[in-house]
């Protein structure tokens, strides 16, 4: 089967993992379009690895939304979303979050492939450090017939979760509602605040879903995994 309407056109917009990333002590970017023989000098002083960068995930397929935020020592944590168990029709109930933390030189501190962090039908990752050397992990789930479902989970530097096997529910699916992906923003205390869109559904007079309204919910969870709202 076809994957969903959208799917191709986001996975050429996101960017898949499985291409080669360039990340140094300045952060970590996409490849840039220059052929591999021109000089390191022109990609710039953040690129320490070499003109095609360091891959970070062989012979896996399906991986979207990439994300990444310092470790605070020059290297990386990465996560996205990863259908490698997928099979060959596009399931989102098979999807999970996966990632990987990398050294500033480039190794990998995690096993070969990453390490799952979530259980299976999380979506669409939003990441930021914690500041104790882990970070904290939002994720989507799609729920049968009731929208998407929103979890957040704390991960230790040895990429151990620390918020049970599935994290924390924030905001569950309600028939009626469409929900946008949550951002986070690092709180300063270990915590993050939580933000995303939603899009209340109604019909139209030609009998059609329409959008009747949208608003920005928010949520934040603390350094110990309390939500506040």
């Amino acid at each position: 089967a076809a994957p969903p309407p959208g799917t191709m056109a986001r996975r050429q917009a996101l960017g898949v993992l499985s291409a080669p990333l360039l990340a140094g002590a300045r952060g970590l970017q996409l490849p840039s379009a220059a052929p591999p023989a021109a000089p390191l000098a022109q990609y710039g002083p953040g690129v320490q690895w070499g003109a095609d960068g360091l891959p970070m995930l062989r012979g896996q397929d399906h991986q979207d939304y990439p994300r990444a935020v310092p470790t605070g020592d020059g290297g990386a944590f990465i996560v996205w979303e990863d259908s490698r168990e997928r099979g060959i029709s596009y399931n989102p109930a098979t999807v999970a979050i996966y990632g990987q933390q990398v050294s500033p030189d480039g190794r990998p501190r995690w096993p070969d492939g990453g390490r799952r962090l979530t259980l299976h039908g999380a979506l669409a990752p939003s990441v930021v450090t914690d500041g104790a050397g882990g970070v904290i992990l939002a994720y989507s789930r799609e729920e049968r017939d009731r929208g998407f479902s929103r979890y957040v989970q704390r991960v230790d530097a040895d990429g151990t979760p620390r918020w049970g096997v599935d994290g924390l529910l924030f905001s569950a699916a309600e028939p009626g509602r469409f929900t946008g992906p949550v951002r986070l923003v690092a709180d300063g205390r270990g915590g993050a605040w939580a933000v995303w869109l939603v899009f209340y559904e109604g019909v139209g007079s030609n009998g059609e879903p329409i959008t009747t309204a949208i608003t920005v919910q928010g949520q934040h969870v603390t350094a110990d995994g309390r939500l506040d709202f």
